[in-house]
């Protein structure tokens, strides 16, 4: 997962993206959060990314699974993302195994999804 520029998406898991590698690093901002912590724990994990943006004075954000996420910039076990929220962050990658829990996404198919799911009644 280093193709910069691709679109990807997340499969089972939640991540905390962090608008500064530091951040990331003091907040332990490891990739693959388990997906009980979205569905169980959603507000937890959103309060936990609320108190890490007050204390390190940064923008920490939540990307679920099926989010979007296009990656911009590789630095080591760092990936810097553009989330479809608009947002840019940055989520260290422990080892190659996170790499798993993303995956490429077809611009064209994900644009038939789109205009499917519009058509339909």
């Amino acid at each position: 997962m280093n193709k910069i520029g691709s679109l990807y998406q997340l499969k089972e898991r939640c991540c905390l993206v962090f608008s500064s590698k530091e951040a990331a690093v003091l907040g332990g901002a490891v990739a693959g959060w388990p997906l009980e912590a979205l569905y169980h724990l959603d507000d937890l994990v959103r309060k936990l990314a609320a108190f890490y943006s007050k204390r390190f004075n940064c923008n920490v954000t939540v990307v679920s699974p099926k989010d979007l996420v296009v990656l911009l910039e590789v630095d080591g076990k760092f990936k810097k993302f553009l989330t479809s929220n608009g947002e840019m962050g940055w989520i260290l990658f422990v080892d190659e195994h996170y790499n798993d829990y993303f995956e490429e996404v077809n611009f064209q198919q994900t644009k038939n999804s789109v205009e499917e799911a519009i058509q339909m009644p």
